[in-house]
């Protein structure tokens, strides 16, 4: 073999090393046969038999890769954490979960670019790409935010003028709550206080006394001008009381009809009473009253109590001012001595709302293991009422709702009560009187006192009763008067009132 054939050769095998190193390197290839072409995406899935023997048959491998055939890959963009495509189609709605609790659900037609679908993160949620500037400034503003204590610590004086605010606002949960004023040396009270501002200085007894002395004023102001321009005609409600110490105490209430006529009530006086309590010095009281509130020109009437210093000081009163007497405090001493017993009403009636608590009590307390509970239960079962006395007490509170129904009707505030009382008390009379067929001589002995107590106390009354017939009816809240004329079987009125009111 000659120098140049020789030379020829080493080229040759070069050339095919280099070839085969090229197939060595590449990461995919593809086989080109008869039926044609298909990718191989590793090189050691082409068994070496095959091409060899790819060398003599009409199948190649082709290392082009100009053609080559793409290969669908997983998203890799942060937003589809957060966004769902539709499947066969370029579509993607969002799915982030917003503060009540409800998915966002915005839909995106066109979800193959992710512009839109970032911005949506951004603006509505605050989710920005992980690494970003955008992120890196969000999350520098969430770490500059203080926290809530920090932040009220931190805050600024308030005002004068909102201090003065919240110093007014303690004195009305004093006075609305009636809170003693300990309160405001109570630790947890100030505790409270000092974590809503820290600058805020709590006032102390006497400022608040101050203060409620301020609003007293204030009020009493208000109160004189509303008089002055609102009042033309008035009458006045006062009761005397004595309390446990032995102390006297009058309250003053002040009616009338304004220019709209509404029907308006306030508080004159509500004041302690030195000793004597004797009719002179409490007419000498209510006049200095009256003066005080510049009403003494405009009072028609006063209703009192029956006691005998108040009744007095009505006497004593001028010819101008007529003395009326309370119809429910009468009513109450009408009760009270045909039974002896206060509130006698209410404690029968809670008594028989416990009545099968307290029968079923004996027979519990004497089959309970503990000795001293079964004595109790035996000294229960002999003081237990009969079934007669049951039975009584129901028929007198049957007879004693009436009493009730007129004494709300008669204590109402919303309303003019004194065109009221005649026809009530009428009703009430016509209403006690005892039946034909009393359930035992306790009922009949109890409806002869009622009888009479009213007779003495209400004289006027009886005499309607000569030519008329009175009832009352009580549906729920609503009490209806209706007074009949007998001699011509006509009604004369019918009143309703609705007594649910407040009184």
């Amino acid at each position: 073999m000659s120098i140049q054939n020789k030379k020829a050769t080493r080229q040759t095998e070069a050339a095919t090393n280099r070839m085969d190193s090229t197939i060595i390197n590449e990461q995919e290839f593809y086989i080109e046969d008869r039926y044609g072409r298909y990718f191989i995406d590793d090189i050691d899935d082409i068994d070496d038999n095959e091409v060899e023997s790819s060398k003599n048959s009409k199948t190649k491998i082709n290392l082009t890769s100009k053609k080559r055939k793409r290969v669908a890959k997983e998203p890799t963009s942060f937003v589809w954490k957060y966004f769902k495509k539709e499947e066969n189609s370029s579509s993607a709605t969002c799915h982030v979960i917003k503060e009540d609790g409800i998915a966002c659900g915005h839909y995106y037609n066109d979800g193959s670019t992710t512009s839109n679908l970032i911005h949506h993160l951004a603006t509505k949620h605050k989710i920005y790409k992980p690494g970003s500037a955008e992120e890196a400034s969000h999350l520098k503003e969430v770490r500059s935010q203080p926290d809530i204590r920090i932040a009220i610590k931190k805050r600024k004086p308030k005002s004068e003028a909102e201090y003065k605010q919240i110093r007014q606002n303690v004195t009305e949960f004093i006075i609305d709550d009636n809170q003693p004023f300990y309160v405001l040396q109570s630790k947890s009270f100030r505790k409270l206080i000092l974590s809503l501002d820290e600058h805020f200085e709590i006032p102390c007894d006497k400022s608040v006394k101050v203060m409620i002395g301020e609003a007293f004023k204030w009020s009493q102001d208000q109160l004189l001008e509303l008089l002055k321009v609102d009042c033309i005609a008035a009458s006045i409600t006062t009761d005397f009381w004595t309390s446990k110490a032995r102390h006297g105490y009058i309250g003053v209430t002040c009616s009338w009809i304004s220019h709209d006529w509404t029907l308006r009530e306030s508080l004159l006086a509500l004041q302690r009473v030195k000793y004597p309590h004797t009719g002179e010095v409490i007419k000498e009281l209510l006049d200095k009253i009256f003066s005080d509130w510049k009403v003494t020109s405009k009072l028609l009437t006063m209703t009192t109590d029956n006691g005998s210093n108040i009744k007095k000081a009505g006497r004593l009163m001028e010819r101008s001012i007529s003395r009326l007497p309370c119809t429910v405090h009468t009513l109450q001493l009408t009760v009270g001595k045909g039974l002896n017993l206060n509130s006698t009403f209410y404690a029968w009636e809670r008594l028989i709302e416990l009545k099968r608590a307290i029968k079923f009590l004996p027979g519990q307390l004497k089959s309970d293991l503990n000795k001293d509970a079964q004595k109790d239960g035996e000294k229960l079962e002999k003081i237990m009422l009969s079934d007669d006395e049951w039975k009584l007490i129901e028929d007198l509170l049957n007879l004693l709702s009436i009493f009730e129904d007129v004494t709300r009707l008669l204590s109402g505030a919303k309303y003019c009560t004194i065109s009221l009382m005649y026809p009530a008390i009428a009703a009430l009379i016509s209403s006690v009187k005892p039946g034909t067929q009393p359930s035992s001589n306790f009922e009949l002995d109890f409806q002869d006192n009622l009888t009479e107590n009213l007779s003495d106390h209400f004289d006027e009354e009886i005499t309607i009763l000569d030519s008329a017939e009175v009832t009352i009816a009580d549906d729920e809240n609503e009490v209806e008067i209706e007074v009949v004329d007998l001699t011509s079987g006509t009604g004369r009125g019918r009143k309703k009132i609705n007594i649910s009111e407040p009184m």
